[in-house]
């Protein structure tokens, strides 16, 4: 069973749940087009995927860890992850407006929200999800290689230097 736990935890390290982010003051100006932009992008739905796709990352990581396992324990794992993922989700939507205030000057905000208004942006919108599960799904069966040779170079570099 530790394996197990250490292996949701990576996998969760991996999906970058594990960033801690501080929030920040944001201006009336700039929040009121995050704000808008967070509506247009239909911000709820989207985060509802994203925890949805961190639990089936979670679960994948799980099976190949973890071959035996049960049906019985995916179905706890998945309701453990999704339910404590949307309090993460949250928690960290209060961190979104403070990054992106930082990031974009009012007008690319107010170009962005103009964006997302059109039937172009619309789509970009609808499909993003999309594209970025198809796109992880692509990198999924890379990350097995990636952990093992990461854990690999990592025994052998620390293992040179003197660490256990």
């Amino acid at each position: 069973m530790p394996h197990l736990i250490r292996s949701i935890v990576f996998a969760f390290a991996l999906c970058g749940a594990l960033s801690p982010v501080q929030a920040q003051e944001v201006p009336a100006e700039k929040q009121a087009l995050i704000d808008r932009m967070m509506a247009l992008m239909n911000i709820d739905d989207t985060m509802d995927q994203v925890v949805q796709v961190m639990s089936q990352q979670v679960v994948e990581t799980v099976k190949r860890t973890s071959p035996g396992i049960k049906q019985e324990a995916l179905d706890i794992i998945v309701e453990v992850v999704e339910e404590e993922g949307r309090v993460l989700v949250a928690q960290s939507m209060g961190d979104v407006a403070p990054i992106m205030a930082k990031v974009y000057t009012t007008d690319e905000l107010e170009q962005l929200v103009e964006f997302y208004e059109t039937p172009l942006g619309q789509k970009a919108l609808k499909t993003m999800p999309q594209v970025m599960q198809e796109a992880q799904s692509r990198m999924q069966p890379r990350l097995q290689g990636f952990q093992q040779r990461v854990a690999a170079k990592l025994q052998q570099r620390l293992e040179a230097a003197g660490h256990q």
